[in-house]
Parts: C-alpha cells; sequence; structure tokens
C-alpha cells in the first residue's frame, strides 16, 4: 500500500529479537524482552527523510533503566508503574525523554499493577488495592491541593481480583463476577443510576454475572456472562471509532454464525446505568470462504 504513516502497514522498531510482551499509549511503545529489560520507543514523526511529518514510524528502541528483572509493565497515557521480580513498584517513564524509572515506596510484595490514563492501580498480596497517580484525590474526593505523590489504599476492594481504570474512576471484578465501582460520575460512567460520586465501592447491575471490565475516560464497558456486552456514561456512539469497534465486532460474529444485534445510541448522550448494546443470538452458520 502506497503512502505513508499508520497505513503503510508494520514498521519494525529496529532489529532487535527476544521480544515477549509489549503495551502502547499516547505515541510509545514500552516492550519487554526475555532477558527482563525494558525498552521504550516513540511512534512519532520519525518517518523516511523525504515524507512528510507523519505517525506511525517507531524510533529505535531505547532501554528504561539498567534494571533486568522486570515482570509485569502496563503502558499509560503519560507514564506506567512496572513491578520487579521481588515485589517493588516503580514507575516508569517513557526514555529517553523521561530517564526514569524511580521506586515507589519500600514494599516488595506487590503481585499486579494496572494502568490507567491519569493513575494506576497496583495490588498487594493481601489483596488491597493501591492507587498513584495526580488524578487520585479527585478519585477519592479529597480537596483541591492534595498530593497525589504517594500510594493510597482504596476501601473494601480486598476481593477484587480484576480492575479497570479510568480518567477519575475505577471498576473492580470479584471471583464471583460482582462488579463495583467508585470515583467520579459525572457522566453516570460508575453505572449506579446517578450522576453521585462516590469514595467506597458500590455494586452494579447485581442481576448479572461479569466475566470481563474495561473502563475509558467517560464510559465503562463490561461483558455479562451471557456474552453480552454493556456500556454506561459516555454513550458508545459519541465518535466514529467508537462506533466502528461495535461495527467490527458484530462483523466477526456475524463470521462464527451468530447473529448480533445493537443498540443505535440516543438522546441522552450518557446512560448513568448499564445499557446492553451488543446482543449475540445462534445464527445459521456462515460458510466459509
Amino acid at each position: 500500500m502506497e503512502g505513508s504513516g499508520l497505513e503503510d502497514g508494520f514498521k519494525q522498531a529496529g532489529p532487535d529479537r527476544g521480544w515477549c510482551a509489549v503495551g502502547a499509549a499516547n505515541l510509545r511503545l514500552l516492550a519487554m524482552k526475555t532477558n527482563g529489560t525494558l525498552w521504550s520507543s516513540d511512534l512519532t514523526s520519525s518517518g523516511p527523510p523525504s515524507s512528510s511529518p507523519t505517525y506511525g514510524y517507531p524510533s529505535r528502541p531505547t532501554q528504561v533503566g539498567i534494571y533486568s528483572n522486570w515482570i509485569a509493565h502496563p503502558v499509560g497515557f503519560y507514564h506506567s508503574r512496572g513491578i520487579q521480580r521481588d515485589g517493588s513498584l516503580w514507575l516508569l517513564g517513557f526514555a529517553p525523554r523521561l530517564p526514569w524509572p524511580s521506586r515507589l515506596g519500600t514494599d516488595t510484595n506487590r503481585v499486579s499493577v494496572q494502568s490507567g490514563p491519569h493513575f494506576s492501580l497496583a495490588r498487594k498480596a493481601d489483596g488491597s488495592w493501591w492507587a498513584h497517580g495526580p488524578n487520585v484525590p479527585l478519585l477519592l474526593g479529597y480537596p483541591e491541593g492534595c498530593s497525589s505523590t504517594e500510594l493510597v489504599c482504596l476501601p473494601l476492594t480486598d476481593r477484587w481480583e480484576v480492575v479497570a481504570v479510568g480518567r477519575c474512576h475505577v471498576l473492580g471484578l470479584t471471583r464471583n463476577g460482582a462488579m463495583r465501582a467508585l470515583g467520579f460520575n459525572q457522566l453516570g460512567q460508575l453505572g449506579d443510576g446517578t450522576t453521585n460520586s462516590h469514595t467506597t465501592p458500590i455494586e452494579i447491575a447485581s442481576d448479572n454475572a461479569w466475566v470481563a471490565i474495561g473502563a475509558q475516560r467517560t464510559f465503562s464497558v463490561a461483558l455479562a456472562a451471557d456474552g453480552s456486552l454493556w456500556t454506561w456514561g459516555e454513550r458508545l456512539g459519541a465518535s466514529s471509532e467508537r462506533s466502528w469497534f461495535i461495527r467490527t465486532l458484530g462483523a466477526w460474529a456475524n463470521r462464527l454464525g451468530l447473529r448480533a444485534a445493537w443498540a443505535e445510541p440516543k438522546a441522552p448522550r450518557f446512560d448513568t446505568k448499564p445499557r446492553c448494546i451488543l446482543q449475540f443470538t445462534t445464527n445459521t452458520p456462515a460458510r466459509p470462504r
């Protein structure tokens, strides 16, 4: 395919081999090698000299720090958090612009971490989840001016097995399929039927058994055990990108012999309760192509 930018297809970020994990956000890649080292690569205007400035050409990866014992590094919007084999938690920048990592706290019992647009959550071995980042004071309803540099334990989260991190809200999923939420709720992204914020977790739509959750800046999504997809907060049809996601998912379902029916976005522009937007029913088996 002729042209430049992302339409050109895949671009190799340097000649190295031995990669085992990769994440991407905000025009950055953060990848880990099998030897436990972390590497960062820009996806900025670094195309061929003759081309106009475009996005999509990865720069040569640069090692992040000197350590070689990383086991997790979920990517956030401007920065990420990582865990080393000894259970320590670290703040990661994107080298070479931010020459981190720097350690967060002194604990050595971190077992997982999840990064969001503006803050992250790290889990301890005892099951508790700890928040760190600039939006944490807003998440927990603290007065303006409170420090965001400390790790803060989220209340009543020790039974959460999985979390999803939005801009100022958090979803948690327990082992038995119950979903809970806390944080800012100006567009109904918590899903409790109101636009009231909550600083302690509340249970969401207890009549469904949930198997997967997701959160973004102003909306949330969840997959129910029956395969239906639910969303709340800012409606998914509000942008072409989100509409594309729904159409693509429906097309793949049809190929698998399922009929996909989704709800069209209508006013108001946000939902305060989970709304089923995609449901599958058995269809005539698709013919192989």
